[in-house]
């Protein structure tokens, strides 16, 4: 018989930190995380809720799961201000939660590697705890089809 700690779902907080219980999180998400993650710093956990502290946040981290995507993308799936998004981006990634890379004028923004335990349980709840939500569903289909098409049809 397996334990009660064994049958915890993933982000339990008794789970997040244990080395023996690691997170089972996507594929795609568990290759992504630093090789040396270890348990957060109270800090280091603060800044990380604070940036699912807002709801035009959530739905920011919601569209970069499916993939990288230019700010000109994230306004278009959200219709959003772009200076709404670009403010909201600036804090995801001081937060650490969000990384980017500069291509010419464009910077192409990503859900961030796991830094911590912590950081990659909120990574995988990004990743699968908000499908239900009908807005959030939504966003992030034309999310997904966005980064399908990104090649043939770069930000004007």
């Amino acid at each position: 018989m397996n334990s009660p700690k064994a049958r915890l779902p993933v982000g339990d907080p008794l789970t997040c930190c244990d080395p023996a219980q690691p997170p089972q999180l996507l594929h795609t998400l568990e290759s992504r995380a630093h090789p040396a993650a270890a348990c957060a710093t109270l800090d280091s956990a603060d800044a990380l809720f604070k940036g699912f502290a807002d709801p035009t946040r959530l739905r920011i981290l919601n569209v970069l799961a499916a993939g990288e995507l230019f700010v000109c993308d994230i306004v278009e799936i959200l219709g959003i201000a772009q200076p709404t998004v670009s403010r909201h981006l600036a804090y995801l990634h001081r937060s650490g939660l969000v990384s980017a890379t500069r291509d010419w004028k464009f910077a192409h923004y990503r859900l961030a590697p796991a830094r911590d335990a912590v950081h990659q349980t909120l990574i995988g709840c990004v990743a699968a705890c908000f499908r239900g939500i009908p807005t959030l569903d939504d966003e992030r289909a034309a999310a997904v089809a966005r980064v399908a098409n990104r090649r043939q049809a770069p930000c004007n």
